[in-house]
């Protein structure tokens, strides 16, 4: 509707004022309703290996890495017990639900473990937060690709998300 009235009022103008050509309507028009290309966004050093790039964080692969790193470091706390860390199979099955995009409560976790609810963790956080990717792309109604998403394998999934980062 704005590019409309632009034009009629570009017309109307036009017709007495002789210096409002047809390049500087369309010079001013793409200056009015187009937005010059956004400046990529740099990803910054990696610390281990200052030469190398770090991952896009949007990236599944790296997402799931963050969730391993995670895991690996919650540490289980009981009264009267040295802390203990999660076993392979508790770990297997909070990622299961961290890797498609939900975020999990320590109180979540405790019921999804059977644990006691004494049982403490080694974190200041009050959640234990998913894939973001994951739950753009694939969960919710206003999923981008819904539950299709969480059928395409990890290297798939970095592929569409190279794609959607290096998009304009």
């Amino acid at each position: 509707m704005i590019e409309q009235e632009f034009e009629t009022i570009w017309s109307a103008q036009a017709g007495w004022n002789p210096t409002l050509t047809d390049d500087k309507r369309e010079q001013l028009k793409r200056i009015i309703f187009h937005q010059r290309p956004l400046k990529p966004v740099k990803v910054g050093k990696c610390w281990l290996e200052p030469s190398e790039t770090r991952a896009p964080r949007a990236l599944p692969s790296t997402q799931r890495f963050r969730i391993a790193q995670t895991l690996a470091h919650l540490r289980l706390s009981r009264p009267g017990q040295p802390d203990v860390p999660l076993s392979d199979t508790q770990r297997a099955t909070l990622s299961t639900e961290l890797y498609r995009g939900k975020d999990l409560t320590l109180d979540q976790v405790r019921t999804k473990l059977k644990l006691d609810p004494e049982t403490d963790f080694n974190t200041r956080e009050d959640k234990i937060p998913g894939c973001a990717t994951a739950a753009r792309l694939g969960n919710g109604k206003k999923a981008a690709i819904g539950p299709a998403w969480h059928a395409i394998d990890l290297t798939g999934q970095d592929l569409a998300v190279s794609a959607i980062l290096d998009a304009e």
